[in-house]
């Protein structure tokens, strides 16, 4: 690996290759006295004409930018794992977190939850993990913290998602001094607001949006459903007089017409 003048060598712990053989990542370790000690992740495609991406509705922040359409493929369930033994405690609120974004997708996108026990790091282009790491702080600063994070990779020849893994960081999670029922409170909130990346949406400065930076916000509001409505179309045809399925608040029936048919770039939203 090339650093300005220096060429640092980079021992390979993983490689992966997309299931239709577009994409292909590299994980190695590197590390010496003057540099420390790290992981790079490396990810080629194939030499191809790549498709302009989707641009939607600009009200929605997406993590590629703001109405940037970059989805998962909605034409197979997507399987996600709770990974390790870590992660098994708590299982539960991440459960509950994943529920109510799987009801909001009825028709748009199946997702598939599985518990494991073994797993490929978080390179693999084909696994996507929600996992507890114990042994690592973002911050040394107490009053500083980040308890989650999510990586996302697109494929940029079909414009889709690739891959995404969720890290929960136990020793800042610890900096919160909360009790178990607040600690759980906020685990669900944690895992609602980090599948919300993994399914790309980005931070909102929507107060009540569980994609904003309130930390008293917990629920998925009616602009978060707007979002996924704008990015994940039907699969099935909606039958005659079936209301979409929505968040609690927001009832009226342009809310709810909005949502069951999200507006393109040219239309009004309301929020």
């Amino acid at each position: 690996m090339q650093v300005g003048e220096k060429k640092i060598p980079v021992a390979p712990i993983h490689f992966s290759c997309s299931q239709n053989c577009q994409m292909m990542s590299f994980l190695g370790r590197y590390g010496d006295k003057e540099s420390g000690a790290g992981l790079v992740a490396f990810y080629w495609t194939k030499n191809e004409p790549t498709p302009p991406i989707p641009i939607g509705t600009k009200v929605f922040n997406y993590i590629f930018g703001k109405g940037v359409k970059i989805p998962w493929n909605n034409k197979s369930p997507l399987p996600v794992k709770i990974c390790g033994t870590q992660t098994r405690k708590i299982e539960k609120p991440i459960r509950e977190a994943v529920a109510s974004w799987t009801q909001l997708l009825t028709d748009r996108l199946e997702i598939e939850l599985e518990t494991v026990d073994t797993y490929p790091p978080f390179s693999d282009l084909n696994f996507h993990c929600i996992q507890v790491v114990d042994s690592y702080l973002t911050e040394q600063d107490p009053d500083i913290i980040n308890t989650a994070i999510t990586l996302s990779e697109r494929n940029p020849i079909t414009n889709q998602m690739q891959d995404s893994d969720i890290f929960v960081f136990a020793k800042e999670r610890r900096k919160l001094g909360l009790s178990s029922n607040d600690d759980y409170k906020r685990l669900v909130g944690t895992a609602r607001h980090e599948f919300g990346h993994l399914l790309t949406l980005d931070h909102e400065f929507e107060l009540d949006s569980i994609m904003s930076y309130n930390r008293e916000s917990n629920q998925i509001s009616l602009h978060d459903a707007m979002a996924i409505a704008n990015l994940y179309p039907h699969t099935k045809p909606m039958q005659p007089g079936t209301a979409p399925s929505l968040p609690n608040k927001g009832d009226s029936n342009q809310e709810q017409q909005a949502v069951a048919s999200p507006p393109g770039p040219t239309k009004t939203t309301i929020l």
